[in-house]
């Protein structure tokens, strides 16, 4: 009831000040998270100077998943002038920063073994192998990746006409040879500068392996081993970073049926130290199994 009545208050008023809408929950931790999750849009038909820059401000600070999602997709909400209104800079940088987690999500997914399941079709992950299935923690990391391109593009329709990039990124993800091929070209031309150069290292036609390491020169993305990726995959998620905390159940599911050895002390170190109760109780289950103990 207090989240809604805080929303209807600033509805109402339309916005008579820019701090109503900064104080609109999107980034009290003491509301519920899906009030939070679903307030962007809301604030977005608000239609106001101030309603941009409140989601501008969050998108820089929020870094759960799904609530950047959502802040992305209200960015492209905004009226015409009001979306032109938004400080070129800081969109600039998120495409960075977003461009960033998509080669890190890329280079995880070759630590873990693609090229013997699937490969890169574009931007994109196919798996083509009739004999290897692709692990739990694999499809969620090319989920998350497809996620990552999708706001990549998000940013893009903040700062240039949303028919013709949407349009670009249907071509580019279609899998059609000529299509993306005529999505690159529009990009080439219409992109400049550092938006144009963080663009292409997710998008641009290299192999996989010449894309990675120019990630890593250009954006300090990290290589790692199959088992050192998997261990950073175990972080403690908190109850509100529910991507991580899939992405760390699977993980557990992963050092299960692989029986990756190396990790099973931080499947220990879970089971009484997870803030997540339902990540210690999936810990727990999987230490039961492996007969593992804290003595391990």
């Amino acid at each position: 009831f207090h989240a809604h009545a805080g929303i209807r208050d600033c509805t109402r008023s339309l916005v008579g000040s820019e701090m109503c809408i900064r104080d609109s929950f999107l980034g009290d931790h003491d509301e519920p998270l899906w009030v939070r999750r679903a307030l962007p849009m809301t604030v977005a038909k608000i239609g106001t100077l101030a309603a941009a820059t409140a989601l501008v401000e969050h998108l820089r600070e929020d870094s759960d998943e799904f609530q950047r999602r959502q802040l992305i997709e209200a960015l492209g909400a905004l009226p015409d002038d009001i979306r032109h209104s938004v400080d070129a800079k800081i969109i600039e940088d998120q495409i960075h920063r977003e461009a960033r987690a998509y080669l890190q999500s890329a280079t995880d997914l070759r630590a873990l073994g693609l090229l013997d399941k699937g490969r890169f079709d574009g931007p994109c992950v196919t798996w083509t192998s009739d004999v290897l299935d692709p692990s739990l923690v694999e499809r969620l990391l090319a989920e998350r990746l497809d996620s990552q391109l999708r706001n990549l593009f998000g940013l893009m329709a903040v700062m240039y006409p949303p028919r013709d990039v949407w349009a670009a990124y249907r071509s580019l993800t279609s899998r059609v040879p000529a299509l993306r091929t005529h999505a690159l070209e529009y990009l080439d031309n219409a992109l400049a500068g550092e938006v144009r150069r963080n663009v292409f290292a997710v998008i641009g036609d290299q192999t996989l392996d010449e894309k990675l390491h120019m990630a890593a020169r250009q954006f300090g993305t990290v290589v790692r081993t199959k088992v050192a990726t998997l261990d950073r995959m175990l972080s403690d998620a908190t109850e509100e970073s529910l991507d991580e905390n899939h992405l760390t159940l699977a993980t557990l599911y992963t050092i299960h049926t692989d029986r990756v050895t190396e990790l099973y002390d931080r499947v220990v170190e879970l089971v009484g130290g997870a803030a997540d109760p339902f990540v210690a109780e999936t810990a727990s289950g999987v230490a039961n199994r492996l007969g593992l103990s804290p003595s391990v």
